[in-house]
């Protein structure tokens, strides 16, 4: 392996995990090197990791062209680590289950106009991230965090909805008790929306009815714990078969 060029050797590491890489940075100075290489930093992965944002400092600095970055269920991360990247090509992130705080998260979102997919299920971010959210131009998905727990509300997710226009996917999937008439809002907010994300909402067979009459485009919809009726999705599936819903109580197909 010492033998061969540093062109090949990045080409094997791109082959290899994320978090596998990392470890071979102790196998010699060449290889701490080469795993810190940009071209190897455009997409980070540290999935249930129990580190802190100091000890990925270097990491993400060096990330002078990150695309995308997964921190799934890093509970002790705040996302401060980020801010060190170059972010401008940011497009997808998922912070979900991470400590990340409103005020990182806005420093996160200034920088990262690229960005199409956000995810935020199960964090502590609350209203005041609501303007540099909808400030994304080209905001696709978003999972939003827990209804009330931290102050991100309903009307948030629905102002989300109505001041996204290139929003696709609306991810309530922690539980929102959307009301009919918000239901309506949602649909009359964003004709264009291919997926929705919204069990408990107070969701019963008219209203899905409407929904689908208004979302032509929706390709995906999770119903659980609704008040829909089997024979409604029956109905639905043979009238369009393409149409993926998730409707049972264990949130499966």
């Amino acid at each position: 392996m010492d033998q061969l060029p540093d062109e090949l050797l990045l080409r094997i590491f791109s082959y290899i995990p994320f978090m596998q890489r990392v470890i071979l940075r102790v196998v010699s100075w060449r290889w701490s090197r080469l795993i810190f290489d940009n071209s190897l930093l455009r997409t980070i992965s540290i999935r249930r990791a129990m580190c802190e944002d100091d000890k990925l400092e270097a990491l993400f600095s060096a990330a002078t062209r990150l695309a995308e970055v997964n921190l799934f269920s890093c509970h002790f991360l705040n996302g401060s680590c980020i801010l060190n990247a170059g972010l401008a090509r940011l497009r997808m992130m998922d912070l979900s289950e991470t400590a990340v705080t409103d005020l990182t998260l806005a420093k996160i979102l200034q920088e990262s106009k690229e960005l199409t997919e956000l995810h935020l299920t199960g964090t502590r971010i609350s209203d005041k991230s609501l303007p540099h959210i909808t400030d994304l131009p080209k905001l696709k998905y978003i999972s939003v965090p827990p209804e009330n727990v931290h102050g991100f509300s309903r009307s948030s997710a629905l102002a989300i909805v109505r001041n996204c226009a290139t929003l696709r996917t609306l991810d309530c999937q922690e539980g929102y008790f959307f009301t009919t008439e918000e239901l309506h809002r949602i649909v009359e907010g964003n004709s264009l929306l291919t997926g929705l994300l919204i069990p408990y909402s107070f969701v019963d067979d008219p209203t899905l009815m409407f929904i689908m009459e208004s979302l032509t485009k929706l390709a995906y919809i999770c119903i659980c714990e609704t008040e829909v009726t089997k024979d409604c999705v029956r109905m639905l599936k043979l009238r369009k078969p393409s149409l993926e819903i998730c409707y049972n109580v264990n949130h499966t197909p």
